[in-house]
This record gives structure tokens, C-alpha cells and sequence, in this order.
């Protein structure tokens, strides 16, 4: 069972970078993403945040290379293609866009796919894991330093500039 975790605080304006640094991970899913923080996050569930249909209003990019929406503007069972995939050693960025409702995942520095997303909903990152085996680094802040350059005009997860 899938356990999920999210941000203490959530934003709902700005052009906000973040980072998932994957330290370890086993054959199982890891998701990252973010989501509107209205979910049990306690409860274990058969699969991650954007995937299930428990979690509204997420998105997320799991590590079999699929990106998964479950918002008002876009609900798909995953896209992505078989090189998007991601391993132990990858970095993972997300550049959210709440002012105009766009999110951007990366892997390595490269983009892997922009999809649309509420404007102005509150935002929170959120992450899903599988078992004891997965341990994700999560970069919130600029205070130590971002493996990839952010996309021009974004700040980090609290807002301040990169």
C-alpha cells in the first residue's frame, strides 16, 4: 500500500520551483506531485496521489515515466512514454505556475511534459511511496542549492528568488 505524505504549507499564486532527489528506490512506484491538501493522508491507499481517484485536484509524475491528473482542467489514467521513466540517481524538478495554471515535470534538467492546472487553487507538494524501500530528498528552498537551473521568473517553494 501506498503511503503519502504532503507540504505543511500550500500556495495558491506564483511561479514556484521544487526538486525530488531519488536516494533509493526498489522495483515499486514512487509518485511526486502536488495536490489541493484536502486528502486522508494517513490512510494507506492501492496507489499514489494524481493516480487514485481519492486524491481530486492532484497531479503527479510517477516513476514508471506516467503523469497523472485528477484535476477539473484534465483527467487522465497517465501519459508518458517508456524513456521517462525514473530511477534511484535521477533528479525530479516541478515548476508550478499558480498564476497561470501550468505544471512542468523534468528529469535531470529535461523537460518531460507541461500540463495545465487550476490557477489560483491552493497548492500543496505531495509525495507517494511504496514500501520501505524508497527514500526521496525533498528540495523545497533555495537555501541549498537546486541541482538544476529553475525556469526563468520562479522562485522557490516559499518564494524566494532563486
Amino acid at each position: 500500500m501506498f503511503k503519502s505524505i504532503r507540504t505543511n504549507t500550500g500556495y495558491d499564486s506564483g511561479k514556484r520551483y521544487i526538486e525530488f532527489s531519488i536516494d533509493s528506490k526498489d522495483s515499486r512506484s514512487v509518485y511526486v506531485g502536488v495536490d489541493d491538501g484536502t486528502h486522508n493522508y494517513v490512510a494507506p491507499r492501492s496507489t499514489g496521489i494524481g493516480e487514485n481517484i481519492a486524491y481530486s485536484n492532484s497531479v503527479s509524475y510517477k516513476s514508471a515515466g506516467r503523469v497523472f491528473s485528477r484535476t477539473s482542467s484534465l483527467n487522465t489514467g497517465g501519459t508518458g512514454l517508456p524513456n521517462d521513466a525514473y530511477e534511484q540517481g535521477d533528479v525530479i524538478g516541478m515548476a508550478v505556475d499558480l498564476d497561470i495554471g501550468s505544471l512542468s515535470f523534468y528529469k535531470n534538467g529535461s523537460l518531460v511534459r507541461t500540463i495545465s492546472y487550476p490557477a489560483g487553487l491552493l497548492t500543496y507538494v505531495a509525495l507517494s511511496l511504496y514500501g520501505p524501500g524508497q527514500q526521496i530528498t525533498v528540495n523545497l528552498s533555495q537555501d541549498v542549492p537546486f541541482a538544476y537551473a529553475a525556469p526563468a521568473g520562479y522562485t522557490d517553494w516559499a518564494g524566494n528568488p532563486i
